[in-house]
């Protein structure tokens, strides 16, 4: 009993902590009615809850909407739900017609945002313009000091066929990890720190996870994650880096070991109790969260160069491809 009830008192925390379904990518900015793309025919939803979303493939009398809807993402700062930008990303859908290339194809490469990750919720901008966040909102408090604050550059997205499948996957996608077109996703987000405790050094958070299609919704990635770290940018900063992150991440309170221990018996979380040699902070999920229906990216629209995708909670995150290479 004492047990059950300590889990349902920090069970709060322990979401806020761990929960990050799809760290990658817009499960923040929940997208209003209002501003939602408009829902295909019940006909076309498949077997899920959900409408499955509408994938689009480039056409030369969409270009320039396009251009226009890149312009206006720009000048909204990166918000995808502005609404001359929900407007325009509408238009754009509507110009684009059906893929030429299989979903997972078209899917692989490396990508990079240019809309707003976490979205307006930061503490604000350094001098170049980057939104700045505490390091445990950024990490999802896996890595500390959660206090510190940094700014976050822009998160990029590695996609590519995978080698084999991994050793942990959530329960239920057993078999299809085996069989689907299974996919390597990882999400890399550097950021700088910029409070007076390290002021400059640059580090980058790595997300490993994996993708594959929901085979009952038409355009649906199903997304986990079985792991990530943190290290410094630049291996000269070391010593530097370790002052800085080495005692702090291995100290852990009492809030910080309950929870730390809720997520080893949900999720088999393994989390970081301090750097390597090489400043490096790892954790892991022996039992990873997931599965279809539950943690995805409903693709709006899919060419050459350009992803958009709405989050299993409503958030719309925008991506181009910048290359194919080392693939």
């Amino acid at each position: 009993m004492p047990r059950l009830v300590l889990f349902l008192l920090l069970l709060p925390a322990l979401s806020s902590a761990f929960v990050f379904s799809v760290p990658s990518f817009a499960l923040r900015n929940p997208v209003s009615a209002k501003n939602s793309l408009p829902r295909p025919p019940v006909a076309q939803r498949g077997c899920s809850r959900l409408a499955a979303p509408i994938v689009m493939q480039a056409a030369t009398t969409g270009s320039d909407v396009k251009t226009a809807y890149l312009e206006a993402l720009k000048a909204a700062g990166g918000e995808p739900t502005e609404e001359k930008v929900m407007a325009l990303m509408e238009e754009l859908c509507g110009t684009y017609k059906g893929l030429s290339k299989p979903l997972v194809e078209s899917h692989s490469g490396h990508w990079v945002t240019v809309s707003n990750y976490f979205g307006p919720q930061d503490i604000g901008k350094n001098a170049a313009g980057d939104n700045i966040y505490t390091l445990g909102r950024m990490s999802f408090n896996m890595f500390k000091p959660k206090d510190l604050q940094c700014s976050m550059q822009p998160v990029t997205n590695a996609v590519k066929k995978a080698e084999a499948p991994p050793k942990y996957v959530p329960k239920g996608l057993e078999e299809d990890v085996k069989t689907a077109d299974l996919l390597s996703y990882i999400l890399q987000v550097p950021y700088t720190v910029e409070d007076d405790r390290g002021k400059g050094l640059k580090g980058v958070m790595t997300n490993f996870g994996y993708a594959l299609p929901d085979p009952d919704t038409p355009n649906r990635m199903t997304i986990f994650f079985t792991g990530g770290e943190s290290r410094p940018a630049d291996a000269a900063d070391i010593a530097k880096w370790r002052e800085q992150f080495g005692e702090a991440q291995g100290k852990m309170g009492f809030r910080d070991k309950v929870t730390s221990w809720l997520g080893g018996q949900m999720m088999g979380l393994q989390v970081p109790t301090g750097i390597d040699s090489l400043g490096v902070a790892r954790y892991a999920f022996k039992k990873p969260i997931g599965g279809h229906g539950k943690t995805f990216l409903d693709v709006l629209y899919l060419d050459d160069d350009l992803r958009i995708a709405r989050g299993n909670k409503g958030s719309i995150t925008v991506l181009t491809k910048t290359s194919t290479e080392g693939l």
